[in-house]
């Protein structure tokens, strides 16, 4: 800048398959619960990142497990950038927690129950998770 303050700017841009599914009903609070633990109540977030497109924002894909049950606080989250193909099955696009990046494996949007089902996975260390539309 003119002050003499350097400053980056970071753009990420995300190229969906044609039959990515586009659905406003997918924006919402949803209730979390990591598998063998209590459903944790708003735990995640989702929104449609730009209307018209493919791409949602979900706050944590953990569910609320390490922000919530285990009272970590909310930088204890797994917020992640998706996207739902075709056939349902989630791709995420994008995600960042305090531990890195995670794998989501096997996720599931079930637009009649309003729910992701998918598995989190970093270095051998998987769990499921089940996100319920509140």
């Amino acid at each position: 800048s003119l002050d003499g303050f350097t400053k980056t700017v970071r753009r990420q841009v995300f190229v969906l398959p044609a039959d990515a599914l586009v659905s406003e009903d997918v924006a919402g609070v949803y209730s979390g619960q990591r598998a063998g633990s209590a459903l944790t109540a708003a735990a995640c977030t989702i929104s449609q990142v730009e209307e018209g497109a493919g791409v949602y924002y979900a706050t944590d894909f953990f569910g609320g497990y390490y922000n919530k049950v285990a009272n970590y606080g909310p930088s204890y989250s797994l917020a992640t950038y998706f996207y739902i193909n075709a056939d349902n099955s989630v791709t995420s696009l994008s995600n960042t927690s305090p531990w890195g990046p995670w794998q989501i494996l096997n996720g599931k949007y079930d637009a009649a129950e309003s729910t992701f089902v998918h598995d989190v996975e970093q270095d051998g260390f998987t769990f499921k998770v089940t996100l319920t539309k509140d």
